[in-house]
């Protein structure tokens, strides 16, 4: 993909080509991991690395903020803290989901106008070719498995399935603090075999040593 940047680009500048059109010229470009190394070769910097950080430290402002509104604004704020921060040892998602959800409503943004919600797959195949720009979500929220989709222009340019990213036997007897990080997902039919830690960010490491040296 790094040999083939500068035709893309050009691509892109040039032709503005349909988002179903370029899926078909580079489908390999449309997964979690491509579109990370696709905004690195940008703009030089990690994508979700970053974004991670920079909402992890804007976090408690965030809130701080939202939950100062009054209103249906305010009280619409105060329910998404309560209803995901209820516990003390409250997860990290868990944090970084209410301080997104909650910017959307001091935004007087809708989340229905971001999210779509399917019960089924059958429900999801009928109605995303509708959807202009959407995350969906498929699969009843009493479910244990759910599975994500973004669309664009009515067309499915990503699809993952909450599968754990490590099938090994050892990896599932950890405690949840040593479990290996779910990102990327791997199918359970992927041939390749997936490593319990995140490859990428050991290479990122051992580069940052090599500069400092």
């Amino acid at each position: 993909m790094d040999r083939t940047f500068s035709l893309r680009r050009q691509e892109v500048l040039c032709e503005e080509p349909l988002v179903k059109d370029f899926l078909g010229r580079w489908p390999a470009l449309f997964n979690a991991s491509q579109i990370n190394e696709e905004f690195k070769r940008i703009t030089t910097v990690r994508l979700e690395s970053t974004f991670m950080a920079q909402l992890d430290h804007c976090i408690s402002k965030l809130m701080e903020i939202g939950s100062d509104r009054g209103g249906a604004t305010g009280q619409k704020i105060r329910k998404i803290r309560e209803c995901l921060l209820q516990s003390k040892n409250v997860e990290v998602d868990a944090r970084r989901e209410a301080a997104i959800r909650a910017l959307i409503v001091y935004l007087h943004e809708k989340e229905e106008d971001l999210f779509a919600h399917f019960d089924s797959t059958d429900d999801y195949e009928v109605g995303f070719h509708r959807l202009t720009m959407s995350i969906a979500i498929i699969g009843e929220e009493s479910s244990a498995t759910r599975t994500g989709a973004i669309v664009i222009e009515g067309t499915q340019v990503i699809m993952e399935k909450n599968i754990p990213r490590c099938h090994s036997t050892l990896a599932q007897t950890l405690p949840p603090e040593e479990a290996p990080v779910d990102r990327p997902f791997w199918g359970v039919d992927d041939p390749s075999m997936p490593l319990p830690f995140d490859l990428a960010d050991i290479i990122n490491r051992v580069e940052s040593l090599l500069w400092r040296m």
